[in-house]
């Protein structure tokens, strides 16, 4: 029996999660999600998902069924996001009650290493660079990736007035850090060029609670951030000049409709693209300083929890993980879906791979890049999947692609 939680995501709170009774009514962000079928179990030691051999009627062709081990080491704790980072070559990093690392190398997402976490960040942020991996939960942790496959704790940041993390940017050697608070936020600048001692260079007031940071190309910032529960107004996108001694607004984008839990974004170029409800997509010219387009969800799982933008396609994530082609902005079209198991907070693609991340596993999905022919070619066969039960699919609609996720 799929039992039906409710989880609310509060900085750095774990949350109780039984897999066979109701939690009660979302408050605060809180979103519903539908539980994977099972009895609580101790914490497996590959922590990925498996598939689950029972039918589902609501399942899209194409699409892999895969639950995963929501249980952690007290048996009965989960979180809501699924933090995770692309490194270099094929690693991936994932934040749960410690930091994984994943081999991404074959079909499937393999489980080789786990490092004790002092700050985790598994509803916050993770990003990659400058040989060092930032890990963002109730503090920022950073790790040498000197031996990527076994990340080194290095330092530890405690923000002033405490906050969680909710997203990361790096432009040079400065990492600026979004931290929410329960009724304040606040942008933060580190020098990390010595990056075992993060040096505080700025600091700038948001009004708002922080989804997304952003680096564009031309060395600015965008903060995707969302109004406060109860407060009016609309939620807001905030392109941030520092090239200043302090970081300032130049302009300001009003978003259209809301969000679900935290408001995300993401930019290429010119084109920033913003995951939500009601429109699901929005599309914004910023060299022209305005929204040129809007989409609406494309059918019944419509709403937007997570972003990648790449070579002008979209990837929308929540329900499922939607796909847009947005290389003319003001003409965006939705031109495929890609089936996941379970709400997906976090997407992001890599060459013919698109990565998912849930508050139960990281996963991959095979994906081809579009040709000529504007529409995207996906396989119609699971790859990668868990030795347990069997794995088969139907080939996807032609009108509406479909892929299958690996999962592992």
């Amino acid at each position: 029996m799929n039992a039906r939680l409710t989880f609310v995501c509060l900085a750095s709170t774990l949350l109780a999660c039984g897999n066979s009774h109701e939690l009660g009514d979302a408050v605060d962000g809180g979103v519903p999600l539908d539980a994977f079928a099972g009895e609580d179990a101790p914490l497996r030691e590959d922590v990925g998902p498996r598939r689950d051999t029972g039918s589902d009627a609501g399942a899209d062709a194409g699409t892999a069924s895969c639950s995963a081990d929501l249980t952690a080491r007290d048996g009965n704790s989960c979180f809501c996001q699924g933090a995770f980072a692309l490194g270099d070559g094929d690693l991936a990093y994932r934040s749960s009650f410690e930091l994984e690392v994943h081999d991404i190398s074959g079909d499937s997402v393999e489980l080789v290493h786990t490092t004790p976490e002092i700050r985790p960040g598994s509803e916050g942020a993770l990003v990659v660079a400058n040989g060092h991996l930032f890990s963002g939960g109730g503090g920022m942790e950073v790790f040498d990736l000197d031996n990527p496959r076994r990340p080194r704790s290095v330092a530890v940041v405690d923000f002033e007035g405490g906050g969680q993390v909710t997203d990361f940017a790096v432009i040079g050697s400065t990492i600026w850090v979004g931290v929410d608070r329960s009724e304040t936020a606040v942008l933060y600048g580190y020098d990390v060029r010595d990056a075992a001692r993060p040096r505080e260079v700025a600091s700038m007031p948001l009004d708002g609670q922080p989804g997304s940071v952003l680096a564009m190309d031309d060395g600015r910032l965008v903060v995707v951030q969302a109004r406060r529960f109860g407060e009016e107004g609309p939620d807001t996108a905030l392109v941030v000049d520092v090239s200043g001694r302090m970081p300032s607004v130049a302009f300001v984008l009003e978003l259209a409709g809301s969000r679900v839990l935290r408001r995300r974004g993401a930019v290429e170029g010119s084109t920033l693209v913003v995951a939500g409800s009601a429109p699901m997509l929005q599309v914004f010219d910023l060299g022209a300083r305005r929204r040129v387009a809007s989409l609406e969800a494309p059918d019944e799982s419509g709403f937007g929890l997570g972003i990648a933008l790449s070579d002008g396609i979209a990837l929308v994530s929540g329900g499922q993980v939607h796909v847009a082609d947005v290389r003319v902005p003001s003409e965006p079209r939705w031109i495929g879906r890609l089936g996941a198991t379970g709400d997906v907070h976090r997407v992001q693609r890599r060459g013919d791979s698109v990565f998912i991340g849930t508050g139960g596993y990281l996963g991959r999905i095979p994906f081809e890049s579009l040709g000529r022919s504007s529409a995207i070619s996906l396989p119609a066969a699971p790859r990668g999947c868990s030795t347990e039960g069997s794995c088969s699919t139907e080939a996807p609609a032609p009108s509406h692609a479909t892929a299958a996720v690996a999962c592992g």
